[in-house]
């Protein structure tokens, strides 16, 4: 069969697959299905061609950035997790959003300063409260404070107002430490 298909067989052996396949119609089935394997294929013209290698690629270039979009999601998922995890686990226990969040978070008694030096106001507030306030505020001497703040303000209001008005920086290390800094300018306030 392979020599009459591929066109090398003599006559005799062409006269031989002749009656071999009259013989039975089996054979001449698997004649007929084997003679497809030498068929020559059918080849696509160059613009067929040509298009299809263009759609291939497309294709291909349409795959890598989906795959590069969904890498770079994972990513920024993977990061805002991590970032996640980080901050509740390090940096929140050691952030105080409010510091003040003891059971002296409020004034439990309105409080009023009249011509009060900043010191001695630290000083009250900080024996009241149960706060541990450091100041390193130079020219303090001279600043006074006249004014009153309502029960139930909270402490960090009253410590924040107080800065403010003195023209000093209040830092907040923790839940009951705090400090000031910066120059009263030896003003009343």
């Amino acid at each position: 069969m392979h020599r009459v298909l591929s066109g090398l067989a003599t006559q005799q052996e062409a006269s031989d697959l002749k009656e071999w396949l009259s013989a039975n119609p089996a054979h001449a089935r698997t004649f007929e299905e084997l003679s497809l394997l030498y068929q020559p294929a059918e080849l696509p013209n160059n613009e067929e061609s040509e298009r299809g290698w263009i759609r291939l690629k497309s294709n291909i270039n349409a795959l890598i950035r989906r795959a590069q979009i969904w890498h770079r999601i994972r990513v920024v998922s993977v990061s805002l997790l991590l970032f996640s995890i980080v901050y509740f686990l390090e940096i929140l226990p050691g952030l105080q959003i409010n510091p003040m969040t003891n059971t002296t978070d409020q004034l439990v008694s309105s409080i009023t300063f009249q011509q009060t030096r900043l010191p001695d106001m630290l000083n009250e507030i900080q024996t009241q409260y149960d706060l541990q306030i450091e100041f390193t505020v130079t020219q303090m001497q001279p600043c006074s404070f006249t004014g009153s703040f309502r029960k139930g303000t909270p402490v960090r209001d009253v410590l924040m107002t107080i800065a403010k008005a003195s023209g000093t920086n209040v830092i907040f290390k923790g839940p009951s430490s705090v400090h000031f800094t910066g120059m009263c300018g030896g003003k009343t306030i």
